[in-house]
């Protein structure tokens, strides 16, 4: 498996899954998250972000804070913890503003991987259909958020089919994962899926 280094993310092309091993969003600013979403000049890119751990409004909101806002951006908002899903409001301040064309698709459950890849794959199908030049960015948030509920093989079955997904529409996807949650087998197992893992401090 080819590794990316932290010194050479520019190794990551369209059709690229890159497994990003950091530690969990509650406490640290994904800058370098938003980072991967430019592969372009701002605004050229439309983003598919699937949310386990932060809600819509958190990435936007940091997109905003780093200057790398897409174009347009669609959410498969999954509902896993004590936030809700209607904490997301369009109408709001920081969402609400014209800079970004956004949508959001909620499922209620995180343990049914086939509902959810279908999400994923509707909403994948929507924004490369309209993609009109764009380049589509994915982010994945987060794979420990999701082997929370589901097994690891199930997990790896889910993974396997969403990343040749993404490969076939050139997609250019990062996924997170908190390596001090999990053992090294597990990590080890999920890597071989991707075209390169990324490892970093997202606090330098």
């Amino acid at each position: 498996m080819r590794t990316i280094s932290q010194n050479r993310p520019d190794s990551f092309e369209p059709g690229n899954s890159l497994l990003v091993l950091t530690q969990s969003f509650a406490v640290s600013d994904p800058k370098t998250c938003s980072g991967l979403l430019t592969r372009g000049e701002v605004g050229e890119i439309h983003v598919l972000c699937v949310t386990l751990m932060r809600s819509p409004e958190d990435h936007l909101v940091n997109w905003r804070r780093h200057g790398n806002l897409p174009e347009r951006a669609s959410f498969v908002d999954v509902d896993v913890s004590a936030r809700s899903i209607d904490t997301f409001d369009k109408s709001s301040d920081d969402i609400g503003q014209d800079d970004v064309d956004v949508t959001v698709n909620r499922l209620s459950s995180p343990e049914n991987l086939t509902k959810l890849g279908v999400r994923v794959t509707e909403s994948l199908d929507e924004l490369v259909d309209n993609v009109k030049g764009r380049q589509t960015v994915v982010c994945f948030d987060s794979v420990t958020a999701l082997l929370q509920y589901v097994e690891l093989d199930q997990a790896f079955r889910f993974f396997h089919v969403v990343t040749d997904r993404l490969a076939d529409a050139d997609a250019m996807a990062h996924f997170h994962m908190d390596p001090g949650a999990h053992d090294d087998e597990t990590i080890e197992t999920l890597k071989s899926l991707f075209d390169g893992a990324w490892a970093f401090d997202d606090e330098e």
